[in-house]
């Protein structure tokens, strides 16, 4: 990471939501640079308003956007405010940039859920996208709008849809039904029971939190638009990576934990029942990205952190 290091040498960059999970690994990462970083979060910072906007393009280069609803459950609850956090920001942002006669390199959180109940795997960005919840639909009106801004040259932006993302973060946690491998991890370390809904059989495709730090920091340093899947591209079922978190936690702890199987919740949404593993080529082609860490790895960093903070 070394030559991107200098690439972000004496630039400004703004990393929206940088005390949540991911954007607080973004912002350590950053601060390891000669980059100006400007971290944004509530309650200094609001970024569904206009005027927070203005200020952030006004000074940066780069902007990492990783602010709003992160949470399936809330915007089912809170439409209108999933709304106002996810789509009203890109907006503003759009605004703001064609006001300041700045062009800022945008790169935007999305999600790979975007692709609602995928039939062929692996999934490519060329597959429909068919979002099934309001979370889902949220994200991809975020992506579409970034997208119009960057056909029109207003700004130069990226989304890049994440799979399932796990590992360490700076950030205490995610949201409740966000890194439901960092939950079972953590239950694991501590020897208590972890629940399994259903039998376990779909497939997940997860992310080491550093492989996806990486993949916003080498989109953020290079142009490029469209959509990029960020995931391992290597499909796992859920029960298989709940063992191996439970193994992995025992082999470090002693402590052993039983993995309890139950019926899934009626109020469960279809989406948790997909299947999904994630084509990446086009981030190796495009940015030269590919993940370093694989699962187990990655779980035995996610338990060394535990463990240490326990």
């Amino acid at each position: 990471m070394d030559d991107y290091a200098r690439q972000y040498s004496g630039k400004t960059v703004a990393v929206t939501g940088s005390s949540g999970y991911l954007g607080s690994a973004v912002t350590e990462w950053l601060r390891t640079t000669a980059a100006r970083v400007v971290p944004v979060s509530r309650p200094d910072a609001d970024v569904r308003t206009k005027d927070c906007w203005s200020a952030i393009v006004a000074n940066a280069d780069v902007i990492f956007h990783l602010a709003g609803n992160t949470s399936v459950a809330d915007a089912a609850r809170d439409p209108d405010g999933s709304w106002q956090s996810t789509v009203v920001p890109i907006g503003h942002l759009a605004e703001a940039a064609r006001e300041a006669g700045r062009r800022p390199r945008v790169v935007f959180a999305s999600t790979a859920t975007v692709y609602g109940l995928t039939g062929h795997l692996p999934v490519d960005e060329d597959a429909e996208t068919s979002p099934i919840t309001i979370y889902d639909r949220h994200k991809l009106s975020a992506e579409q709008r970034l997208a119009s801004a960057s056909a029109d040259g207003v700004i130069d932006g990226v989304s890049l849809r994440l799979a399932n993302v796990y590992g360490p973060s700076p950030a205490t946690s995610s949201a409740g039904d966000r890194g439901v491998l960092n939950t079972v991890t953590r239950l694991a370390v501590a020897g208590d029971d972890v629940c399994l809904f259903g039998d376990g059989d779909y497939l997940r495709d997860y992310v080491y939190v550093g492989d996806v730090v990486r993949a916003f920091v080498m989109a953020g340093a290079q142009p490029g638009a469209g959509s990029c899947n960020v995931a391992s591209g290597t499909g796992t079922t859920v029960r298989d990576a709940f063992h191996l978190a439970v193994e992995r936690a025992r082999r470090a702890t002693g402590k052993r934990s039983a993995i309890r199987h139950a019926a899934w919740p009626e109020a469960a949404d279809p989406i948790e029942h997909r299947q999904f593993t994630a084509n990446i080529e086009r981030m190796a082609v495009t940015y030269g990205w590919r993940p370093a860490v694989t699962l187990t790895e990655g779980i035995d960093q996610l338990v060394a952190h535990l463990v240490n903070r326990s």
